[in-house]
């Protein structure tokens, strides 16, 4: 199988150079290792230890990855997983991670790599993987590995997801953790008590037409029954969960625990605080319903005799106004009385056949 040395070797160093400048990530992902190869190995299978909640996860991903590979192989018929997966990115037997680490170096030897890139690998390589432990036969002259076979297709980082119950995915770096458990419990709880398990219903077949003039078995069908053996729903919930469960739908209430989610609500709901308290607050003379929302918070006793003050005073005001104007009103009226009668103006002319007289003689 022909390869470029070089780009394995400058992709080796660049991972293996963050590893090695990381000595507590080291120590995390060695203690990782061996705690999934155990539980992976054991029967019956039992999360133990600090990575109990991870182990699970873990083989689900480490399963699926094989099966992938293990599509995407040439061979035919598909290879089968015989034996558990096992990590062995630290393992110093045959087949693991050092083992190839050093049969790259003695390839990038052959095809004439960049010394400073070769010698920085080698470096990376012995700090990071137990290249030293290996034993004798991997370290003699390079030659195809014994159980190399068929390698499969190459991949994409697309393929490196999640690839399970995406509401029981581990907790991710931008939710908060005890959140995050505590609505996933609730959700599974809802979900249990009003059966949604997030599964598409099949639509039921249609019963057999009944012969012309046979009597359909089992009696007559209750009115309020549906096909298929199904309750009609009576209320409008019901009708909700009928259909919730007809499409696949389920209650998550994860993505809450989200903290972008979380600033949202908390902008929100400031702003929905602020909103209420500019409308129920009075407004200002001279100011206005803004002055008065920005200085309600800091008011106290003060703040409210004075609002009361200016109330009482726009009162009073009102009522001088109202008095002055019927005063007014009254002398309008006193000025009309006193005034003598003017002569009324005679609209009709006394014209003969023409008067208001004549209109009986028509």
């Amino acid at each position: 199988m022909a390869y470029r040395a070089d780009a394995a070797v400058r992709d080796t160093y660049r991972v293996l150079r963050e590893l090695a400048d990381s000595r507590e990530l080291l120590e995390e992902l060695r203690g990782a290792e061996a705690a999934f190869n155990r539980f992976a190995s054991s029967s019956p299978r039992r999360p133990e230890g600090e990575y109990e909640e991870l182990l699970p996860w873990l083989l689900d991903q480490a399963a699926d990855f094989e099966a992938a590979a293990a599509a995407g192989a040439p061979a035919a018929p598909p290879l089968l997983l015989e034996s558990p997966p096992r990590y062995r990115l630290f393992d110093a037997s045959r087949g693991g991670c050092a083992g190839c680490a050093r049969a790259l170096l003695r390839a990038a030897k052959t095809q004439s790599v960049n010394r400073d890139l070769q010698a920085a690998a080698s470096e990376c390589i012995h700090a990071v993987l137990p290249v030293a432990s290996l034993p004798e036969e991997e370290a003699g002259a390079a030659g195809p590995a014994a159980d190399v076979g068929d390698l499969p297709r190459a991949g994409h980082w697309q393929d490196l997801r999640y690839r399970g119950d995406w509401m029981l995915r581990p907790i991710a770096s931008n939710e908060v953790g005890w959140l995050a458990r505590l609505l996933v419990s609730i959700s599974r709880s809802i979900n249990s008590a009003c059966a949604l398990d997030g599964v598409p219903l099949r639509a039921p077949a249609p019963a057999p037409a009944p012969a012309p003039g046979a009597a359909p078995a089992g009696g007559a069908r209750r009115a309020g029954a549906a096909p298929g053996g199904q309750e009609q729903p009576e209320t409008l919930l019901q009708e909700w969960l009928l259909v919730a469960r007809r499409r696949g739908w389920r209650v998550n209430l994860r993505p809450l625990a989200e903290k972008q989610t979380l600033a949202w609500l908390l902008a929100a709901a400031l702003l929905l605080y602020w909103t209420v308290l500019w409308l129920a607050s009075p407004p200002r003379e001279g100011g206005g319903w803004g002055d008065a929302a920005a200085e309600a918070p800091a008011g106290g006793q003060q703040q409210q005799q004075q609002w009361q003050r200016q109330w009482e005073q726009h009162q009073q005001e009102r009522q001088q106004w109202q008095q002055q104007y019927e005063q007014q009103q009254q002398q309008q009226y006193q000025q009309q009385r006193q005034q003598p009668p003017q002569p009324r103006v005679q609209q009709w002319q006394d014209v003969p056949g023409g008067g208001p007289a004549d209109l009986g003689a028509w």
